[in-house]
């Protein structure tokens, strides 16, 4: 992910937020993100749906944040699932959450940028979810992602809107840290560039789109 290290202190610091969007611990935050944040679930689906079956399948979840995805796919059935993100609270939780869940055998958490992460292992699937947003140079990114896969490529990508796109680059620039918009046209020049051929854009919520890339096909 980007190295600003705004970003990183932001989402270290809102570590448990962001697990708490996912789930009922919190109802009154749960119910704001199923009505404002319909995109959460939104992309969720989209992920579990695309990447079935997934028993005995490895995963890798870049920008992995609390680690719900990856203990989501462990649960239905993945042999491995390994989490990477800039933000060592993030990691943190995740790797508590692994432990509580007793799922610490099958998920591993790493502390690190994923441009810097060097490893010989690749994965049946590669996702990156709410990461796009955030990357001022997408494309060698992608292109780490394809070459990390041996299947499957999924991503999130925030869409251009009249209205939600400039109050989203003020509410966080006053943060310290930009956000980046795509059109569908945008995503697919990306895949293509990236050496994905076969690959669909698929928009959901008001305005995002989901990245089914196969690389097998």
């Amino acid at each position: 992910m980007a190295k600003n290290k705004s970003l990183e202190k932001y989402f270290d610091k809102h570590s448990l937020l962001w697990w708490d969007m996912y789930n009922r611990r919190k109802f009154a935050l749960y119910l704001f993100n199923l009505c404002f944040r319909r995109g959460l679930f939104d992309r969720w689906k989209l992920t579990f749906e695309s990447s079935q079956p997934i028993t005995g399948k490895t995963v890798l979840d870049v920008g992995c944040g609390s680690g719900i995805y990856c203990l989501e796919f462990a649960r239905q059935g993945a042999k491995k699932a390994v989490g990477l993100d800039i933000a060592k609270g993030m990691i943190e939780l995740a790797q508590q959450k692994a432990q509580a869940l007793k799922m610490d055998d099958r998920c591993q958490f790493i502390h690190i940028d994923f441009m810097g992460w060097e490893s010989p292992e690749t994965f049946d699937v590669v996702l990156a979810m709410g990461v796009f947003d955030y990357l001022s140079e997408p494309l060698p990114f992608l292109k780490k992602m394809v070459e990390k896969s041996k299947g499957l490529v999924l991503a999130s990508f925030p869409g251009r809107s009249f209205l939600r796109e400039p109050i989203r680059k003020l509410r966080y620039r006053w943060k310290g840290f930009p956000v980046y918009f795509y059109s569908k046209e945008d995503i697919a020049e990306l895949a293509q560039k990236a050496g994905i051929r076969n690959f669909e854009v698929i928009p959901f919520s008001s305005s995002a789109y989901f990245l089914k890339g196969k690389l097998n096909d």
